[in-house]
């Protein structure tokens, strides 16, 4: 369902579910504008009061970092960045630059 959605918004899709030692990259997308994308997908699945991005908390958050920072030796002529993409039933929230890459 996320990668579909990026598709339709252009994205090309490079990798899905890419793991390393320390955790586990959902897809690995290139934005239209050449930005290479990690991107974190939560979905809800009970009836919790919380959104799904709200799971997204700071060891998630450090954990991604180290994600992007592997990525990025990959592709060093392209910027990266971390987006988030939350399913709630058909709902799909696309946040962009959900943990901020220095």
């Amino acid at each position: 369902q996320a990668a579909a959605f990026l598709l339709a918004k252009r994205y090309q899709i490079i990798d899905q579910n890419i793991r390393f030692d320390f955790g586990e990259i959902d897809i690995l997308a290139k934005d239209p504008d050449g930005t290479i994308v990690v991107v974190e997908v939560k979905t809800k699945i009970s009836d919790d009061i919380t959104e799904p991005h709200e799971a997204v908390n700071a060891a998630k958050q450090k954990k991604l970092l180290r994600l992007a920072r592997a990525i990025e030796a990959e592709y060093p002529e392209s910027p990266i960045r971390i987006d988030v993409i939350s399913i709630v039933e058909d709902k799909i929230e696309h946040i962009k630059n959900a943990v901020w890459v220095k």
